[in-house]
């Protein structure tokens, strides 16, 4: 009978990557669905143990499955080697992928041998039917019962790979709230400066072309009702006493009513705790027709990120953002008035940007830059497999082909790819402006913010965990 013990492997950071701490959310979310189903699960963080490799070895007899998370770029490097490593210790252990990396490059785990299966998308509407499928010990059992799992890959023997129907999240009750029983939780906030992340929803409604968000939840936005977010920020709040919260969802402002509610919600119980979430500019906007912004840090939300990405409406349509440049400033603006740091991040040379393009970016910059509350993030663009703008790329050039999980490790928005050098000058010349407009305005442009043209040692800290391939 196959074993009853689950081990699952992140490591968010990634070697010389991000050099924040986060919580394994998407672990700790499918391990609490396993432990439902009756298994022992075991989190191994490379972000927080050194010595994983010696928990893996010590781990490694009688799994049910190794399973793997992993961003596309530094996530990927510690991932890639532990599944070598539970490879050599136990060859026959199924090796088990999920989350944004796995969801779009699938066949390409397959053809490195890495994976033996992969869930597309959200791993709690596979994971059941597929550990039903891992317990029999009959072959022909095993093949139709996978072919029952949605969001589910994996490789025949005639060398094959069979795909389920990909189904997206219902209502939030199929998603178990965190357990953060699984890890540590005084060890990440003694890394973070008791910064504690949970989420509150689940997809993201938009199509951006430069993000991986809508390949993973098929632009379908859950989230969880006002009380219950309340109530669950109340319990971390007085459990763990962490100094701020950050709420991990990839548009926490998809319905601007519920952001009120719980605002109102979240004044009353008068947590003392900070908030941190994300928000789309046009989202703040019409939020501030429903309330005032000012009652937003009584509530505890001190600092919001906003993907602003550019300053050029034209491109702003090419990446389908939804919003204005002009809305871009009005949302920072009344946030900035409201008493609310705003966290916003832009793209440079973007694949068309032309010369005009970055002047209006950089006229934007310089609006936001005498803002008081105004934290900017400058990175470089990455195409990320399954976004549009990548297949736009890919069709017109072999660039993309062939590239090993290995190299695709090696990309970061901070520093640029050897997947996607980008464009040397036009690069330089951007750096070259932001250090100018950081003389002029130290607060808002901090080194930690700015891209460089090769990968340092270690790169800039990052502010949330999705800042590595999608933004808001």
């Amino acid at each position: 009978m196959p074993g009853k013990r689950v081990v699952l492997f992140s490591d968010i950071k990634g070697r010389d990557g991000y050099a924040s701490v986060f919580f394994p959310l998407s672990t700790m979310a499918v391990g609490a669905t396993l432990k439902g189903l009756g298994l022992d699960v075991t989190i191994i963080d490379a972000q927080v143990s050194p010595d994983w490799e010696e928990i893996v070895r010590s781990t490694a007899a009688d799994l049910l499955f190794f399973g793997v998370s992993a961003l596309t770029g530094p996530s990927l490097g510690s991932a890639l080697d532990a599944v070598q490593l539970l490879r050599q210790l136990t060859p026959d252990t199924p090796v088990v992928w999920g989350g944004y990396h796995a969801t779009h490059s699938y066949p390409a785990l397959f053809a490195e041998k890495l994976a033996d299966y992969v869930v597309r998308g959200a791993g709690e509407l596979a994971v059941p039917g597929l550990v039903k499928a891992l317990r029999t010990e009959n072959r022909t059992s095993l093949d139709r019962l996978l072919e029952q799992v949605p969001n589910l890959a994996w490789q025949r023997a005639d060398g094959s790979i069979a795909v389920t129907q990909r189904r997206k999240v219902g209502t939030m009750d199929v998603i178990p709230p965190l357990d953060y029983s699984l890890v540590d939780v005084e060890t990440y906030l003694a890394a973070n400066g008791r910064e504690l992340h949970t989420i509150t929803s689940y997809g993201c409604p938009h199509a951006c072309t430069f993000c991986v968000e809508p390949s993973q939840s098929l632009r379908r936005w859950r989230g969880l009702d006002a009380e219950l977010v309340v109530d669950r920020i109340v319990e971390l709040a007085s459990t763990h006493r962490p100094a701020l919260i950050s709420i991990q969802d990839p548009n926490f402002s998809s319905d601007p009513r519920r952001v009120m509610e719980i605002t109102e919600l979240l004044i009353e119980a008068d947590t003392g705790v900070e908030l941190r979430c994300d928000m789309r500019a046009k989202d703040v906007i019409r939020l501030a027709e429903l309330m005032s912004l000012s009652e937003l840090p009584k509530a505890g939300f001190t600092s919001i990120f906003i993907g602003l990405e550019s300053g050029s409406d034209r491109l702003l349509k090419v990446l389908r953002k939804g919003s204005t440049a002009q809305e871009a400033w009005a949302a920072c603006a009344a946030l900035d008035e409201a008493g609310v740091t705003t966290l916003t991040s832009f793209m440079h040379d973007i694949p068309g940007e032309t010369p005009d393009d970055s002047d209006k970016t950089f006229a934007l910059l310089e609006r936001l830059g005498p803002l008081e509350l105004n934290n900017q993030r400058h990175h470089f663009f990455v195409p990320y497999p399954a976004t549009p703008l990548f297949e736009e790329l890919a069709a017109a050039s072999q660039q993309f082909s062939g590239w090993t999980q290995r190299q695709w490790s090696e990309t970061g928005t901070y520093w640029g790819s050897s997947v996607w050098p980008g464009r040397t000058e036009f690069r330089r010349r951007v750096i070259t402006r932001l250090r100018a407009l950081q003389r002029r305005f130290p607060h808002s442009l901090e080194d930690s913010g700015l891209p460089q043209l090769e990968r340092p040692h270690s790169t800039p800290a990052a502010l949330d965990q999705h800042f590595v391939q999608s933004g808001n």
